[in-house]
């Protein structure tokens, strides 16, 4: 089996939570799509539902959220959507900058400490990337979700990137193993909603 690493991009000033659970489905879902078991997956961005050969799956996020590990119901909602589009506006940045398509005339010039701070990782990291914010899904416990970045890696391994607006980066490195029995356990706890509505 090939190694690789799972990266998640995070901005802001701390890690949330869930963040190992996340990044541990990712990776077995990604483990899983190496076996090339023939799907087909579609994504629809706009509304966020992912079809596996035709029928809607749950996400990632949205089993993290059924299960109370992703709760955000404290936090104001014109809070939620503005840290809401400035990450995504942060990722777009990093995705154009990796795929070597960034005009940097028409970034924002709040997002350049960002795409800083990713650079400097990227670069220390050594890092070459397999995919990009590419949809996966596991057709064996039917939920998909799209991974920030899959790089080719030394060995397995699990990443989150904190960016902050000083150009900097922290990387967390998540290896406790029993992250995935979190998220099947948040899994079931979602089928069964699910089931019993």
């Amino acid at each position: 089996m090939d190694n690789f690493a799972v990266i998640d991009i995070k901005t802001g000033f701390e890690m949330l939570p869930y963040t190992a659970i996340q990044e541990a489905a990712y990776e077995h879902i990604y483990e899983e799509s190496l076996k090339k078991n023939g799907y087909e997956l579609i994504f629809d961005e706009a509304t966020h539902v992912y079809k596996l050969d035709g029928v809607p799956i749950v996400s990632v996020t949205k089993v993290l959220q059924n299960a109370g590990l992703a709760d955000f119901t404290g936090i104001p909602f014109e809070r939620l959507e503005a840290a809401r589009k400035f990450g995504t506006a942060v990722h777009k940045a990093c995705e154009f900058r990796d795929f070597g398509k960034l005009d940097e005339r028409s970034l924002d010039s709040n997002l350049w400490p960002f795409l800083d701070g990713w650079g400097d990782f990227v670069k220390d990291y050594q890092l070459t990337f397999k995919e990009i914010e590419k949809p996966i899904a596991s057709k064996l416990y039917r939920v998909a979700g799209t991974p920030d970045r899959i790089a080719i890696s030394d060995k397995r391994r699990r990443l989150a990137v904190l960016l902050n607006n000083e150009g900097t980066y922290k990387v967390t490195e998540y290896k406790d193993r029993t992250d995935w029995q979190l998220f099947l356990a948040a899994l079931s706890i979602t089928n069964w909603k699910e089931k019993n509505k």
